[in-house]
């Protein structure tokens, strides 16, 4: 009969083929060869953990939890399993044992990022916005321009309504290379900027850009406007700031330097023109009539 450390000697070979297949990306084949070296050996607190892992990874969140709080039977001093076993609870819902879970992380290890992370996530789903927001600083600070911290922030910022926060985290997000979490947070500062237009009445310099539009319109072709509005269009896609008129833009399709604003005015006016059914999603139509007004009635 083997002895205990027989079998782990004869389960290392085993073992680090499973890790090599997590490192290729390779989680189904990962998750089988864990399996089978928990099978064999249902102490190993290792197998049990990566076990977890995968599990959490494939979505089977119940499965994770079971496998996780037999890891900690074994191994209750380990801040990851705590971590894995509070991401699975959080998962299924079960928000206060997922709390207690990754507060015992941030005991056993306080500067463990990925606790932190979660507990923020947690602390955010249950309202608790500036507990979350004080852990997701405490990440950004130790891991730096992590896209779902940064992203996170964003959010936070947001629903605790600080929207220059937001707009900032936002803005370095949509500067990351994760494109996933660059696009997400160009929609937000989409969306803080068309809340900006609702909530402060007419804009002034909106109507001026506007009107400069239908000039400029006007002495052009309705395929050199298409073209205008094409490459506005891509490079809003790309992450255009109408909220900060310091910084400007140019354009292959039209001389001049531009600022956000501006640019989305001249979309606007410009999809009116080429693409009367397309929406831009600012609503710029109060702007555009009294533009329009100043066309057919010169100012003074």
């Amino acid at each position: 009969m083997s002895t205990d450390s027989e079998k782990h000697v004869e389960q290392q070979p085993r073992l680090e083929r499973a890790l090599a297949a997590v490192q290729a990306g390779d989680l189904e084949s990962a998750r089988r060869q864990f399996e089978e070296l928990v099978m064999d050996d249902p102490r190993d607190p290792l197998a049990l953990y990566n076990l977890g892992l995968c599990y959490n990874e494939a979505g089977s969140y119940e499965a994770a939890r079971k496998t996780l709080l037999k890891c900690l039977e074994l191994d209750p001093s380990e801040a990851n399993t705590y971590v894995a076993l509070g991401l699975a609870e959080a998962k299924l819902g079960q928000m206060a044992d997922a709390e207690a879970h990754l507060v015992q992380a941030v005991a056993i290890e306080p500067g463990n990022p990925y606790a932190l992370r979660n507990l923020a996530s947690v602390h955010a789903a249950t309202k608790r916005l500036p507990q979350a927001l004080k852990e997701l600083l405490r990440v950004d600070a130790i891991l730096h321009d992590d896209p779902p911290t940064v992203y996170g922030l964003g959010l936070v910022y947001r629903t605790l309504g600080r929207p220059m926060e937001a707009t900032k985290s936002f803005q370095r997000c949509a500067a990351l290379a994760d494109a996933s979490y660059a696009e997400m947070a160009r929609n937000q500062l989409r969306e803080i900027a068309e809340e900006s237009f609702k909530s402060s009445g007419l804009r002034m310099d909106a109507v001026q850009f506007c009107y400069e539009a239908l000039t400029r319109f006007d002495a052009m072709t309705d395929e050199a406007v298409q073209a205008v509005v094409c490459e506005i269009a891509l490079l809003g896609r790309h992450g255009l700031d109408p909220q900060d008129a310091e910084r400007k833009y140019s354009l292959d399709s039209m001389a001049g330097r531009f600022s956000g604003l501006q640019l989305v005015c001249f979309l606007y006016v410009g999809m009116k023109r080429v693409a009367l059914e397309q929406d831009i999603g600012f609503d710029l139509s109060s702007e555009y009539d009294v533009a329009c007004a100043w066309r057919k009635e010169p100012r003074a």
